[in-house]
């Protein structure tokens, strides 16, 4: 991935996303660095060090680490690292992903089973029936709208995502 890349998409995320605490992930690290010069912009050798980072405080067989890159007011992206599967969920607000390295599949949409409420609105359960698999590699960009189901069940070995949540209130409501 091109340091370019990675630079559109701290820009889009410090310009038009905002993070809230991500819900059912509770393997989240403190921030390692203070992001260089301005406090929304990382550049790809920062990013590259909170992936590392992040990826030497994983456990074995622990499915799900998250990494805060930018905490900027209410606004937060995220470095999301999964090995395993993760349980199903659904958010209040709307997600973006983008595939930084690795592959796997995404569902999305459908019914949680078995679900369980949450913090802020979110809901889990253990799967997702009904759903649309979507298979994800590095360079994908897509959004989850707010409400919709969505599980990453198993990553093809390890799948790199940096995510960002935006309130309803500053985007449109599922479609």
């Amino acid at each position: 991935m091109t340091g370019h890349r990675l630079r559109v998409l701290a820009a889009i995320g410090a310009v038009a996303l905002a993070g809230s605490a991500v819900a059912q992930q509770p393997y989240t690290l403190s921030l390692p660095i203070q992001p260089t010069g301005l406090a929304s912009y990382a550049t790809s050798a920062e990013i590259a060090a909170i992936i590392k980072h992040a990826e030497g405080e994983m456990k074995p067989g622990q499915p799900v680490i998250v990494q805060p890159i930018h905490q900027f007011g209410t606004y937060t992206s995220f470095i999301e690292i999964r090995r395993g599967g993760w349980t199903a969920a659904t958010h209040a607000d709307i997600e973006l992903f983008y595939v930084v390295r690795g592959t796997g599949t995404l569902l999305m949409g459908g019914q949680i089973a078995d679900p369980k409420p949450g913090k802020n609105g979110n809901v889990s359960g253990t799967s997702i029936t009904g759903g649309q698999t979507i298979k994800v590699a590095p360079g994908d960009v897509f959004f989850v709208p707010a409400e919709t189901a969505h599980q990453f069940p198993a990553p093809d070995g390890e799948l790199v995502l940096i995510s960002m949540h935006i309130p309803r209130g500053d985007a449109p409501a599922k479609p």
